[in-house]
């Protein structure tokens, strides 16, 4: 036997009956259990609609099979066996918004969550719409409602528009933010575009808070053929009265919500359109994008900023705003045409190729101006030599795309990663995306990974608000790339949305340039993008290049200037906590730069100015007290340090040792 619980609302409670009925049809026995839920919830529960609305009737679990499946008897030696052992517990949820095929092969297990995925019960599509036909409702339907169903039957271009207040106002952690003013201004446009005119239908739970927001809507819209009709009097216990009368409209535009998921899906027209919110709930770890299964092939998804994404599921990408990729060109002539064609090769095609040759003095001009012949979305620019960051600023200022990525002359793409990052942030309204990179060798050529779908690698994605974005890359900074999550300084691992960019440069004649410029993009945007696969692939160690430079001069007069503003800028922005991890990072990555600067000659007055850098640090103490500053184990080293440079020479030379170090 399997018992599935009820819970949440008339939406909610019709996922889960339509599971059960998915699982039946596997030949299970279902048995329901409609009290837990509700009785935890006390006060606050919503009302059981299944019987009213649609004449459903099920088998009722019994308190014993509840009790046998949670391991929730109150019986004394169960008990016992409880406190000694751990619970037996037989008690499976799904992952929300995440279709999960082996749950329909489980048997004697209690099976609660909302099994939000119509591929749940795609193959019994035809009985779950039979069986939610209104027929009971619509005959009892009160006078108001029936003359109501009528208008919007007689009304060509109908449209259902559904604004949740409520608890989505309570929970704006979780649901807000995603049905903007914004989505639903784009939302309306799109109907009108489509049929030139259109009655919107609006239905919510707040009747008040609707006629206020038709009122503002009535002022942009009314002249451009909308006319709007609130549709009021079905409290929640009636509620299912609203849904039936969804189902009349010809086209949708739903809010994250079951419920007029449903009245779309169950008022489905051959020509409807449906408009749904391009995420559907805000998650604690960033895993919006892994969960999009509630999502049908062709509805119509738009992002928070109103702007169209692209749907993950069976639709081919569309057209994509221009993206400019600057790539800086100095004597590269072996590297040129492997980065190029990088570009050239990427499944993203609307791409505006700025290839800045830096003054080079061997063949890279020649080569990129052969290039360009070959493909006029690239554009060469020739000037006189001034440095990456020079060369970077030549290249923003001719820039002409909505996206701003970057390129290394000597590194290369994979085929998919501007694609990826732009989608991402299509669909999620980010202004910024990130990704992993891959450090190869000089010579190594360049080969693609396992072929993965752009949908696929999104999955695996998470946005970040940027707080939490900026607190990644401040602790990837005391990382490896090898770790995971990792968020890196350079701009070549990232995409910028134009507003998110505007304005900032590169500081000409400095290397680590790309530090002030992260932090000043991050502190402007809405959120982040992370992708944690590699497809960006780093050159490492190429003779000439800047990283190869003179390593103590560059990290005492440009790195660690840089990472100092960056503390300036978190704390002016009026996030200390940012400015105390900045700082605190700083203080350890010193003290990693001393320590590997030991036995240099030629590296002993900069490391000089290091210590005095750390040992003067006023702030270094209270850091290394605070929990929220840094790993428990850095400040301690830091601390250490601190207090007897030796001593932690010492111990750092006697730990080497012991791990097999020289």
């Amino acid at each position: 036997m399997i018992v599935l619980q009820l819970s949440g609302g008339l939406g909610n409670q019709m996922f889960q009956i339509a599971m059960a009925w998915r699982l039946a049809a596997e030949g299970k026995r279902v048995a329901i259990d409609d009290a837990t839920a509700y009785r935890e919830m006390g006060e606050k529960a919503r009302p059981l609609q299944l019987a009213d609305a649609f004449g459903i009737t099920y088998e009722r679990a019994s308190r014993e099979d509840i009790s046998r499946l949670r391991d929730e008897s109150p019986k004394l030696q169960d008990k016992v066996r409880r406190r000694l052992f751990g619970r037996k517990l037989r008690e499976v949820h799904d992952r929300d918004f995440v279709y999960d095929a082996s749950l329909l092969s489980l048997d004697e297990v209690y099976l609660a969550g909302t099994f939000q995925c119509p591929a749940y019960f795609a193959p019994i599509r035809e009985k779950v719409r039979k069986n939610f036909a209104f027929t009971k409702a619509a005959r009892k339907a009160p006078p108001a409602v029936q003359a109501m169903a009528e208008q919007i039957r007689k009304t060509g271009n109908s449209c259902s528009v559904h604004l949740r207040f409520g608890d989505y106002l309570e929970k704006a952690d979780v649901y807000g933010g995603i049905c903007t003013k914004a989505y639903y201004e784009a939302a309306l446009r799109r109907v009108l575009a489509k049929r030139g005119k259109a009655t919107f239908f609006v239905f919510s739970n707040d009747e008040e808070k609707a006629a206020s927001w038709i009122r503002e809507e009535e002022k942009q819209f009314q002249s451009a053929g909308a006319s709007f009709v609130p549709v009021t009097g079905n409290d929640e216990a009636h509620g299912y009265l609203d849904l039936c009368l969804m189902t009349f409209t010809r086209d949708h535009v739903i809010a994250n919500s079951s419920f007029s998921w449903w009245g779309a899906y169950l008022g489905e027209k051959p020509d409807g359109l449906v408009i749904a919110p391009a995420l559907w709930i805000h998650e604690p770890d960033g895993s919006e994008l892994q969960r999009r299964d509630i999502y049908t092939k062709g509805m119509i998804l738009l992002t928070p900023r109103g702007e169209e994404a692209d749907e993950l599921i069976g639709r081919e990408p569309g057209e994509y705003p221009l993206v400019s990729v600057i790539t800086a060109c100095y004597n590269i002539a072996p590297y040129a045409a492997r980065a190029i064609h990088s570009l050239t090769g990427q499944t993203l095609r609307n791409l505006e190729i700025l290839a800045v040759d830096d003054g080079s003095t061997d063949e890279t001009g020649k080569i990129l101006e052969a290039l360009a012949k070959e493909d006029p979305r690239i554009k060469v620019i020739h000037k006189e030599n001034g440095g990456l960051s020079d060369c970077r600023n030549a290249g923003l200022a001719a820039a002409r795309g909505r996206y701003i990525g970057y390129l290394d002359g000597d590194d290369w793409a994979d085929p998919r990663m501007f694609e990826t990052l732009v989608r991402g942030c299509l669909l999620t309204g980010a202004g910024m995306a990130a990704l992993r990179y891959l450090p190869v060798e000089e010579g190594d050529r360049a080969v693609r990974d396992p072929d993965l779908p752009v949908s696929s690698i999104l999955r695996e994605s998470t946005l970040l608000e940027p707080g939490a974005a900026a607190g990644l890359w401040i602790d990837s900074s005391l990382r490896g790339p090898e770790e995971e999550p990792y968020l890196a300084n350079s701009v070549w691992s990232k995409l910028f949305r134009r507003d998110v960019c505007e304005g900032i440069s590169f500081v000409k004649g400095k290397n680590s340039e790309d530090i002030l410029y992260t932090a000043k993009t991050l502190l402007r945007t809405d959120a982040l993008l992370y992708v944690p696969r590699p497809l960006y692939h780093y050159t490492v160690s190429r003779a000439g290049s800047i990283m190869s430079g003179k390593t103590g001069e560059r990290r005492v007069r440009d790195e660690i200037p840089f990472w100092q503003e960056q503390i300036r800028l978190f704390a002016q922005a009026g996030r200390q906590d940012l400015a105390d991890r900045a700082r605190f990072s700083l203080e350890r990555r010193l003290l990693y730069y001393i320590t590997d600067m030991q036995g240099s000659e030629a590296a002993a007055p900069y490391r000089k100015e290091l210590e005095e850098l750390l040992l003067k640090d006023p702030e270094a103490d209270r850091l290394c007290r605070d929990p929220k500053a840094g790993a428990k184990g850095d400040r301690l080293r830091v601390c250490l340090y601190r207090k007897n440079p030796r001593l932690y020479f010492w111990i750092d030379r006697m730990r080497t040792r012991r791990n097999g170090g020289s």
